[in-house]
């Protein structure tokens, strides 16, 4: 794995699953250019925002003959005046998908194009990416007799809480839209809601069920306990 700023990242991966492949004893990695991009991600009330994730859609260089997609799954950070960069987009994409997120704020997927978001050296991002505040989603967790849960594990794809002593939770920073939320609890039978975030949507509650439990017993090929 080689990442440094101004070059494309490179991974070399040998594996023996499906056929035999020796390490060879000297590598060439060949790292092509990489431009940089940034900006300034702002609250809607102009503020720079602290924190924020941005996550570009960018792969892998490969070594010769691996024709596998591996993407690089870097997340970059804003500093505290809102600023963020990533030095390393392949030349031959002039427009690179982006992921950002905030705990507090709405999660934003935009096209950044290298004419709008590209960084000479030596200068600073100057083009501002707003958030929008994010939908607050709330609930209360309880078993099947109704009684609170504490400390249950209710979670989405982006982000994860625990419940109170009254069974209370809320996921913030959610977009609109379509969102699996998950809540597990230790005795009882993990349980999800599959719902369509909007503003000031109802409290989504879960009634937990007991669990139920797997016996498994482990053998060796003769039938001996292992």
């Amino acid at each position: 794995d080689i990442e440094t700023p101004g070059y494309v990242p490179y991974w070399a991966t040998w594996e023996s699953y499906n056929s035999k492949e020796e390490v060879p004893d000297k590598l060439v990695a060949q790292l092509d250019r990489g431009w940089s991009m940034g900006g300034i991600v702002v609250d809607k009330d102009g503020k720079p925002v602290k924190g924020a994730t941005i996550n570009p859609n960018i792969k892998f260089k490969k070594r010769p003959g691996d024709e596998m997609d591996l993407y690089v799954g870097t997340d970059v950070k804003t500093d505290a005046d809102g600023k963020w960069h990533y030095d390393s987009v392949p030349e031959s994409m002039t427009e690179v998908s982006v992921a950002i997120r905030h705990p507090d704020l709405m999660p934003r997927r935009l096209s950044v194009t290298q004419g709008e978001y590209g960084i000479a050296a030596g200068k600073e991002p100057s083009v501002k990416i707003t958030l929008e505040p994010g939908i607050v989603v709330t609930g209360r967790v309880t078993d099947d007799a109704g009684k609170p849960i504490r400390g249950a594990r209710v979670f989405t794809r982006e982000s994860e809480v625990k419940t109170g002593d009254d069974g209370l939770y809320q996921l913030k920073g959610c977009g609109v839209g379509r969102l699996r939320v998950v809540v597990m609890s230790k005795g009882r039978a993990t349980d999800m809601k599959d719902l369509e975030v909007v503003p000031q949507m109802p409290p989504v509650d879960f009634a937990m069920k007991p669990g139920g439990k797997i016996r498994i017993r482990v053998l060796d090929k003769e039938g001996n306990p292992i």
